[in-house]
């Protein structure tokens, strides 16, 4: 079990992996409301469609399902979508196949004789099935029945943001499922919902009021709106199909939605001058700054130190040759592995105390660690007290493999991203990584991935950046003119200007900047970031 994803009124969804095929899933637990969780499981196992989550085992309390790693079309609304990041409008290459999904797996749905009447952005799950395509799945039949037998109820009719205006009074139909897609459209489109309000304020809207759209919607958009949002079910379109048909004719060029651009954000300007630290000892590049309950570790390829709170420099290893070196964020161990081509090296596995490293043990690399070390390896992360990883990408380069060992070399298992990813780095959060990477287009995107659950979240940048940095509130992006602070949930805080440059930079405690560059010699310096005014951090 790697966590709870998420719960609701009547269950627990836990993420989980089997031990024998590595195969994560989804498992569903209910808590409440036997009876309707076995309507659900008896729906399930009548369904076999890729845009619907698959189910491998359902009973009356429990379900195993697909498991989906980025999350809901909601959690993407609030990071891929973020209105203050997007240049002008969203991306309708994402759109189109995110409703196309949809559609097809209602229309699947609907030849089955089954209703959903529940489908919103949290009950649709997202998984990367490549860099630029995410497939949508239609999740959570709790309140879906078949068509010979209605529901009726008046109180049981969903989220009522994307309830039909006949799902208020107890009717639910095809064409209800059609008018929540719609909704979603909307949504997507526009950048909000059609209707907001209590309960009873959207029952008012959902009735009787009128769609209002921003005027670089086109035409033929509004048009297709209209007809699927429809206050008559007969006024919209008789089948799923119907509605796929008509939105795969808007052209990419008729879609445009208003959305602020990302000069919503503030800028701040960084002016104060960093005090110089001596960097005796530290004689190659800083390739990493580890923050650590004792201080913060300062890695380079063939050294390891670390700087105390009170800014004192400790050396703890030097190597011979160049090494992957990561240090537990509980700051008791740290793993060193060579950076070379040949099969015969060992690396070292050392314990840390307060005055320094007094412990260590060779680690000879064999089986999948070794495989990893002579392969496109990007990272190596001690992720806890037990475990380190390895990051590597496929030679194809689409897809990036997160590898767990144990400290003796043994490996546990793999994550999967499909994904490029050029950079990867801990975050303050336990069992959390942040990560640059692109698209197939080459869009720049930032990953924020949980291991425990496993998720990803995509936000998609509006500038090429160059590198990023985790910090004790939040995380620096990089590019070679702008610099943009981003909050834990990765929504934007602030442009900042100014910051001296510098090739690594982490969080030394809750106010203080440890920067680190390499000109003609490597340099540390430490900057007090309170007197920025970041009053939504401190």
């Amino acid at each position: 079990m790697l966590g709870i994803v998420g719960q609701g009124q009547f269950a627990q969804v836990y993420c989980a992996v089997y031990r024998r095929t590595g195969r994560l899933v989804a498992i569903k637990q209910v808590r409440h409301a036997k009876e309707k969780f076995s309507q659900e499981a008896a729906i399930h196992k009548r369904l076999d469609h890729p845009n619907i989550v698959k189910c491998h085992t359902a009973s009356s309390q429990r379900l195993i399902l697909d498991y989906s790693e980025s999350g809901t079309l909601r959690s993407q609304l609030a990071t891929t979508f973020s209105p203050l990041l997007t240049p002008g409008y969203l991306s309708f290459s994402i759109i189109k196949t995110i409703i196309a999904d949809i559609l097809q797996g209602l229309d699947y749905l609907h030849h089955h004789g089954i209703v959903h009447s529940d489908l919103k952005p949290e009950n649709i799950l997202l998984t990367r099935a490549s860099p630029s395509r995410l497939v949508a799945t239609i999740s959570d039949f709790g309140c879906a029945h078949f068509l010979d037998q209605p529901n009726q109820s008046t109180t049981d009719i969903g989220s009522p943001f994307y309830a039909a205006p006949e799902r208020f009074d107890g009717h639910s139909s095809i064409a209800s499922d059609l008018y929540s897609v719609g909704v979603m459209l909307y949504e997507l489109l526009v950048g909000d919902r059609p209707f907001s309000g209590t309960p009873q304020q959207l029952y008012q809207a959902h009735h009787a009021h009128s769609l209002s759209f921003p005027a670089t919607l086109s035409a033929s958009a509004q048009q297709l709106l209209l007809t699927a949002l429809h206050k008559e079910p007969k006024h919209r379109f008789s089948s799923a199909i119907e509605m796929l048909s008509a939105f795969q004719a808007l052209e990419f060029s008729s879609i445009k939605a208003t959305v602020a651009s990302s000069s919503n954000v503030a800028t701040i300007t960084f002016c104060q001058r960093p005090k110089p630290l001596t960097v005796d000892g530290i004689t190659a590049p800083v390739d990493a700054l580890i923050p650590l309950p004792q201080g913060c570790g300062i890695v380079s390829a063939n050294s390891l130190h670390i700087l105390t709170r009170k800014e004192k420099l400790i050396s703890i290893a030097r190597f011979r040759q160049s090494c992957w070196i990561s240090v537990s964020p509980t700051g008791r161990w740290f793993v060193a592995l060579p950076k070379t081509n040949k099969r015969k090296v060992r690396g070292m596995i050392g314990k840390l105390y307060q005055s320094g490293h007094k412990w260590s043990r060779a680690i000879t690399p064999t089986g999948r660690l070794m495989t990893s070390l002579l392969s496109n390896l990007i990272q190596v992360i001690a992720i806890d007290a037990r475990y380190f990883l390895q990051i590597r990408t496929a030679e194809e380069a689409t897809r990036t493999y997160i590898e767990c060992f144990t400290r003796r070399g043994q490996f546990i298992g793999e994550l999967r991203i499909n994904q490029t990813i050029s950079q990867i780095v801990p975050t303050a959060m336990p069992y959390q990584l942040l990560a640059l990477g692109t698209t197939s287009t080459d869009t720049p995107v930032a990953l924020l991935i949980n291991l425990k659950p496993f998720q990803v979240r995509t936000l998609y940048l509006p500038f090429t950046p160059l590198r990023i940095h985790p910090l004790a509130w939040g995380y620096l992006i990089v590019g070679s003119e702008k610099i943009l602070l981003l909050d834990h949930t990765l929504q934007p805080v602030t442009w900042l200007k100014g910051l001296p440059n510098s090739r690594v930079i982490a969080s030394l405690d809750n106010r203080r900047l440890l920067l680190a560059n390499h000109a003609t010699r490597p340099s540390l310096s430490v900057s007090d970031t309170s007197t920025l005014n970041l009053g939504l951090i401190f």
